[in-house]
């Protein structure tokens, strides 16, 4: 009777709230027997992973977005997020540790239910079993991506302990890391098959959500062939459409459950968000909320302004001073300080608005235009010739800044239902799928069908199509990039890189480098990369810490 015990005590304490703020019974001895108590059990554990501030769901998230190269702190921070976004590890982060200290109370949870239920009882309870091997999956896939080096670089490597049992004296070591994939893939292939032909309701799991899943953990571990079969399951399936191009930039104001396009999303709203310390608060100040101190990396904008015509332009805005000018601004190295810096110039323009000339040094240059190709498709790209070398440069106009930082605010992930930063953490999407079947593709060596498939993703997005590769890139270069493009600020892009094997180039301006942070490129099998247990957790069980 101990286990029964112990998880009354942990849910009546931690999880008295649950999804869909229900009333039930007290929590007896019978509740993961019964079909309301399974209930009360699942609600608990999507809770768990989807706490507004501070939850799993959100710190992985950030791990995703603050470690990669598409966006800059303008400032320091003691918040402990930091450690996401400078890779400057720290055993006590709270952030980071949340991650782990929650995703094993979620993993208790679903034991609690796993260990104690069969299967067979009914075609509900069969389902309500299949969500929980479904978040049991996410939750040791997410802390894989945060502890353990990513599958590539070995099978053998350390990855998390496999805690299978609700019995407080089982205290797993750490499995491999070919061990752990495994376990994440078996319990999403039983969640496939107990939640087969249901209806997705798109804010719990299902059998589509399962399927999209094991898609990118197969893409993850280097099973192609299996990542396209699951792909095309979904795809296949009918469920599911790309929105369009005109609510492409809205997506996240759409509510999970009636966006085409969402397979899986945990749900959020007015009463279980935060305004201040949720997701989206750093990167913009909506009408006074948020503190908006992290902008789009310069990098990002320079390669989506490529093409103008691209609607996901319209999630970047700038937040111009209330009587803008026009200037023109480069990025270049500072040696002494080792950072990149904004170069700001005042402009001039043309009676049609058109930016002709600037200002530096009392010189005055005029704006010079490159008409260039990228995969067969046209641009422009201003630039100026400053003695003797071509500099390019972008037209903007007086922004409002942070420590120098011009405010490039990011609202992907805001105005759910027109409300500042409310945002619903979107898991699978329709995109993913085709983008996991043009990477396979390109993997294979099939460049015609990769690029179809990241022509479907550029079409929506009213991008120019690629008609061939652009000078110097590989197929799989492309797929990277439109990822990027596609699913930037949705937690994908670091993951992205390191597992394939591809440096997180930072070299733009922003607080990840300094005198004593001077990696520009993070390499994709750094230590700093994996982040340390919580110390805690070294010390109480005797788990073996990342080097």
């Amino acid at each position: 009777m101990k286990k029964y015990i112990l998880s009354a005590l942990v849910l009546t304490s931690v999880f008295s709230c649950n999804l869909e703020r229900e009333p039930y019974a007290p929590v007896t001895d019978t509740i993961v027997t019964t079909p309301d108590g399974l209930q009360y059990l699942l609600n608990g554990a999507y809770r768990q992973l989807s706490d507004a501030g501070n939850g799993v769901v959100v710190n992985m998230f950030r791990n995703g977005i603050f470690g990669g190269d598409e966006i800059n702190l303008s400032g320091t921070t003691t918040d402990s997020m930091m450690s996401f976004y400078d890779l400057v590890r720290n055993p006590t982060s709270d952030r980071i540790n949340q991650i782990w200290y929650q995703g094993y109370k979620t993993i208790f949870i679903v034991n609690s239910i796993l260990n104690n239920l069969q299967p067979g009882a009914s075609a509900k309870t069969d389902h309500m079993l299949g969500e929980a091997h479904y978040l049991r999956a996410i939750t040791n896939f997410f802390l894989l991506e945060t502890f353990s080096k990513q599958y590539v670089f070995g099978r053998d490597n350390l990855g998390i302990p496999l805690k299978k049992t609700t019995d407080e004296a089982d205290v797993p070591q750490r499995s491999t890391v070919g061990e752990s994939y495994d376990f994440v893939v078996e319990d999403l292939l039983r969640a496939e098959q107990l939640m087969a032909g249901d209806t997705p309701t798109k804010i719990k799991a299902s059998q589509a959500a399962a399927q999209a899943l094991l898609a990118r953990v197969y893409l993850f571990m280097g099973e192609n062939d299996k990542a396209m079969e699951y792909a095309n399951k979904v795809i296949n399936s009918g469920l599911f459409s790309l929105v369009s191009t005109a609510d492409l930039p809205k997506y996240s104001q759409f509510v999970p459950e009636s966006n085409s396009e969402t397979i899986f999303a945990f749900r959020f709203d007015e009463t279980n968000y935060d305004a201040w310390y949720g997701l989206s608060s750093m990167f913009a100040t909506i009408d006074g909320v948020g503190w908006g101190e992290m902008y789009v990396s310069d990098k990002y904008i320079q390669h989506i302004q490529m093409f103008p015509q691209d609607v996901r332009n319209q999630v970047i805005v700038p937040n111009y001073k209330e009587n803008k000018t026009p200037t023109v601004y480069w990025t270049e190295f500072n040696n002494t300080n080792k950072t990149y810096e904004y170069k700001i110039y005042p402009a001039q323009v043309d009676a049609n608005g058109n930016h002709v000339s600037f200002v530096k040094d009392g010189v005055t240059y005029p704006i010079l235009t490159d008409h260039l190709t990228y995969g067969g498709a046209a641009y422009i790209k201003p630039y100026a010739m400053i003695n003797g070398q071509k500099q390019y440069l972008t037209k903007e106009y007086t922004m409002n800044d942070r420590n120098g930082y011009p405010k490039y605010f990011m609202i992907k992930d805001s105005f759910q239902q027109q409300k500042d930063h409310l945002y619903s953490p979107i898991i699978s999407r329709l995109a993913e799928m085709y983008l996991i079947r043009a990477e396979v593709n390109a993997k294979k060596g099939n460049t015609a069908a990769a690029l179809q498939d990241v022509n479907l993703i550029r079409t929506r997005a009213n991008a120019p199509k690629f008609t061939q590769l652009p000078t110097g890139k590989t197929a799989l270069d492309v797929v990277m990039e439109e990822r990027w493009l596609e699913f930037a600020y949705e937690g994908h892009r670091k993951f992205d890189l390191i597992r394939n094997k591809m440096a997180i180039d930072r070299r733009f301006p922003g607080t990840h480098l300094s005198q004593t942070k001077t990696k520009q490129i993070v390499q994709p099998d750094d230590n700093d990369l994996v982040f340390f247990i919580p110390e805690n957790e070294v010390n109480r069980s005797g788990i073996t810490q990342n080097q």
